[in-house]
């Protein structure tokens, strides 16, 4: 389109100097004008005409490359706001699954269960009935705040327990400076990894101390990852052959552990078999704490 007006421009340019160009021959023999100052108007004339045009098609190249810009702008937000549908889609399947059979497990076995099994998994249904509410909600800023890991990962460990899995979780003091829904979606990510990859194995939580971090290792007792899929793991939609998984999951946990300011990482071990992953977060420094409260 810009070109063919550009073109009708350079038509209408040449038209326009040749009407000039003879004006300039009329008048050159009317009011004696030279010939050399009757050219010299004429190529003044043409010049400035080509300096519109030119400056014309600038101005069109740069209107282009702005609408460029913007359509790519809009389809990479796209492509986002659809690779995060997924993910909650992917967190959504996995966490129903836990909510569905600790309804099942107080609906027909209550009476079977000791009053603290039945409190664990009224606790951890009405846990994760809240998350899946926030995370269905529409995000909001919050900032960073301590995050009682303990209370955070209880529920997740209830959840897989009530569907069959052996789960070592021991609990923990340790508090981490994070968002602790996102943190609970990351941790339940890798559980869900481990019992997905690994299933019939030995699952173990452990929470430690690293410095200025403090690190959920989640570890299992399988076949662990193929060497030839340890550097792609992460990538999104990778799946190793035979995998059962969508290549999902340990993306987006690796994305939100790095916006917390943390990663999850493969950790390997030539003593343990199976996989183990590492959530790293910024820790809360207790003694950082007791200072801001005397202050």
């Amino acid at each position: 389109m810009g070109g063919r007006r550009s073109d009708r421009q350079i038509v209408a340019a040449l038209i326009a100097a040749s009407l000039l160009t003879a004006t300039a021959l009329v008048l050159g023999s009317v009011v004696r004008i030279t010939w050399p100052g009757a050219f010299l108007a004429v190529a003044m004339v043409c010049f400035g005409c080509l300096l519109v045009i030119r400056l014309d098609r600038r101005r069109a190249r740069a209107a282009q490359t702005d609408l460029v810009d913007l359509l790519g702008a809009r389809v990479i937000a796209a492509e986002a706001a659809h690779e995060r549908q997924e993910e909650i889609l992917h967190e959504l399947k996995a966490t129903v699954g836990g909510v569905a059979m600790a309804s099942r497990l107080l609906s027909e076995r209550r009476g079977e269960m000791g009053q603290d099994t039945v409190t664990r998994l009224e606790d951890m249904r009405q846990a994760e009935l809240g998350r899946l509410q926030r995370l269905l909600g529409h995000p909001t800023e919050s900032p960073a705040g301590p995050v009682d890991l303990h209370e955070t990962i209880s529920p997740l460990v209830v959840s897989l327990t009530s569907r069959g899995h052996a789960v070592e979780w021991r609990g923990t003091a340790l508090r981490a400076l994070a968002l602790q829904d996102d943190v609970a979606e990351v941790v339940h990510i890798m559980l869900e990894n481990a019992a997905r990859h690994a299933p019939g194995s030995d699952i173990r939580i452990r929470v430690e101390d690293r410095d200025e971090q403090v690190a959920v290792v989640v570890s299992d007792t399988g076949d662990g990852v193929p060497l030839e899929a340890r550097g792609r793991i992460f990538e999104r939609g990778y799946r190793a052959e035979q995998s059962p998984g969508h290549g999902i999951g340990l993306h987006a946990g690796r994305r939100i552990a790095l916006q917390l300011g943390g990663d999850l990482r493969l950790e390997t071990s030539r003593e343990r078999r199976g996989a183990s992953f590492a959530l790293t977060l910024p820790a809360e420094r207790m003694d950082a704490l007791c200072h801001a409260h005397s202050a």
